[in-house]
């Protein structure tokens, strides 16, 4: 089998690090790959593969609208649709980013409306991705499939030693949709004497009045933060909307006790690994913050949840339910 994958120069980190993990597991697999950018590359290569993936979707976008006479040889992977489900005063930062963030969605639906019915299939991170993709792009369930990343249990684990908690943590890059500022507000609720805030929040505008709370804005490699969550009292990450949510599994996979939100990805991912709070409340957000500092069987019990809760999320797993998924389109079983 060969497939031809579509190459992304912009695209945030998770996806990057999504597309490598499964190129990896398919080429283990004995799957041959080939690179493409533009129209006219896949035009030239349309007859030396058996299918054009493109791994990178996102925010409700669908492959370039020229593409759409290779439509049946195409599988998407679509990771989720914000902007169709979070209204706009949310989930932009500016009236400049929702008026550019507006004709996109608009032009996105349009161009879904013209590829739902002529791609073989939407490969999603997640029931909840699958259940808004089908309710807000209409794409047809029957061509939707999840396929739950994975988690490198090498990199992201337990600390060798004993170490000591210094702070709760929180991490991601930056969007409104991240929810730092009622982290910040749910945190100052707490009563003393309490444990440090960091904040790893690349992109961040913000000001924080509070000698106890850090905010590190710089991109960090995922061997410190591996450090930052060994280290943590526990991963705070209310987003107010995610289809996964990776932080999560691997805060859980470090060993690190996780809060996060009662819906949308999180969980899902989390399952009964987590304290699961109401993204909107500051109060629920600082209850469960406090409920961590104070009970330690608590903080054990998730802890050990954790560690058992991301042995379901294997990329070599991943991988293969991709490949099974390529196997049905290529053979034009029922999908």
């Amino acid at each position: 089998m060969r497939v031809g994958i579509h190459q992304y120069y912009a695209v945030p980190m998770s996806i990057k690090n999504y597309t490598n993990n499964i190129i990896s597991g398919l080429t283990r697999s004995g799957l041959k790959t080939v690179r493409f950018s533009n129209f006219e590359e896949a035009i030239k290569m349309r007859k030396e593969v058996d299918l054009f993936w493109f791994p990178g979707c996102a925010g409700g976008g669908a492959p370039p609208k020229e593409f759409v006479s290779l439509a049946d040889k195409i599988v998407v992977t679509l990771h989720g649709a914000a902007p169709f489900t979070i209204p706009f005063y949310i989930y932009y930062d500016s009236i400049r980013r929702a008026i550019r963030g507006t004709i996109f969605k608009y032009i996105s639906f349009l161009r879904w409306q013209t590829f739902k019915n002529r791609v073989k299939a939407v490969i999603t991170v997640s029931e909840y991705a699958k259940a808004e993709l089908c309710s807000k792009l209409k794409i047809p369930e029957h061509k939707v499939f999840p396929v739950y990343h994975g988690i490198d249990t090498d990199l992201f684990r337990p600390a060798d030693k004993k170490k000591i908690k210094r702070y709760l943590l929180h991490v991601s890059h930056y969007q409104p949709l991240k929810n730092v500022d009622r982290i910040v507000k749910a945190y100052k609720m707490l009563a003393s004497p309490r444990p440090g805030l960091l904040l790893v929040v690349p992109g961040y505008q913000g000001n924080i009045d509070d000698s106890d709370i850090t905010a590190i804005k710089e991109p960090k490699s995922s061997e410190e933060l591996v450090q930052f969550y060994q280290e943590a009292v526990a991963f705070v990450f209310p987003s107010l909307r995610e289809t996964f949510g990776m932080p999560i599994l691997e805060a859980m996979a470090c060993g690190c006790p996780v809060i996060t939100t009662n819906t949308t990805g999180c969980a899902e991912v989390a399952g009964d690994a987590a304290l699961l709070v109401n993204p909107y409340s500051v109060d629920d957000i600082a209850r469960a913050m406090q409920k961590l500092l104070v009970n330690e069987e608590l903080a054990e019990s998730l802890k050990k949840k954790g560690l058992e809760r991301v042995k379901d999320f294997s990329w070599e797993e991943s991988a293969r339910q991709h490949l099974e998924i390529f196997k049905r389109v290529i053979e034009k079983n029922n999908l």
